[in-house]
């Protein structure tokens, strides 16, 4: 496995993809999640009435914003990951041509 490295950081090969799959996941399971959780709280807010349900209505309005927040969230750090796996794969071909060129005129 070869190793993309910068300063410190560290990248072994199809590390970034993973993560970035990770992260799909990750975002698919908060999508599905929540799409149960508020399939749930619909069929509650059908026989709850008064005061009460429509504070916790406004409650469940503001959770979906919120949670619609994390999935771009992850959404743009999944495409971000998978950005950066193919610029550092880019960039060590690049390094690894250099060298071989280097390597040629040498001899």
């Amino acid at each position: 496995m070869s190793q993309l490295s910068h300063g410190d950081l560290v990248v072994g090969e199809g590390v970034l993809a993973a993560a970035a799959d990770a992260v799909t996941q990750a975002r698919s399971d908060v999508a599905t999640l929540s799409q149960q959780l508020a399939g749930q709280i619909e069929a509650l807010e059908s026989s709850w009435k008064g005061d009460g349900a429509r504070a916790f209505e406004r409650l469940h309005r503001a959770w979906q914003d919120k949670q619609q927040r994390v999935v771009g969230a992850l959404d743009g750090l999944s495409a971000a990951l998978e950005e950066t796996g193919r610029d550092a794969v880019a960039t060590d071909t690049a390094q690894a041509d250099a060298t071989q060129r280097l390597i040629s005129r040498l001899g």
